[in-house]
């Protein structure tokens, strides 16, 4: 149950590894324990991320409930799990900050959606937010050290490091 290890080790042994984020209609796998875990393990160790959501529609409808996710409130299929996953991240709020940077940041999950002016202000939220959870920084790599894969990310070797949308074709 080392996942953040894995992800590190196969980034490095593997030419072009990336995590794939694959997202359902209703946005659930942002609300899963494992799942934001991965995201912000991913994210911090600079592993690729890619994503694939359902329609830019389905995106559009859920946009404001990503804003402000907070990993006490996901859900895991076993009590257990999630209570790992809490116990193992030293400081919430900023894994909280660190989790909106992951999907809104300039080179996060859905970076390529966002115009100049909507950047900015979405920019200015994280900020706020980042400020408010913590004046100090404290490095969150490895916060999961006991943690495994979760349901609707995986990890793969490919080459292509390009987000995009999966409309059903």
């Amino acid at each position: 149950n080392k996942f953040d290890d894995m992800m590190r080790f196969l980034s490095v042994q593997h030419k072009g590894f990336s995590h794939l984020i694959v997202v359902d209609a209703h946005f659930e796998v942002f609300r899963r324990a494992w799942c934001v875990a991965e995201i912000v393990e991913s994210h911090i160790t600079e592993i690729p991320q890619r994503i694939k959501i359902h329609s830019e529609e389905m995106l559009d409808r859920h946009y404001d409930s990503l804003l402000n996710l907070d990993v006490r409130e996901c859900r895991a299929s076993r009590i257990e799990d999630k209570t790992m996953i809490l116990d193992s991240i030293p400081d919430i709020d900023e894994f909280n900050s660190a989790l909106t940077w992951a999907i809104f940041g300039t080179e996060g999950l859905f970076s390529q959606w966002f115009d100049g002016q909507e950047r900015a202000s979405l920019v200015g939220r994280i900020v706020k937010r980042v400020k408010k959870a913590s004046s100090a920084t404290s490095n969150l790599s490895g916060f999961c050290r006991t943690g495994r894969g979760g349901r609707g990310t995986r990890t793969e070797s490919d080459s292509s490091n390009q987000s995009s949308i999966d409309d059903g074709d």
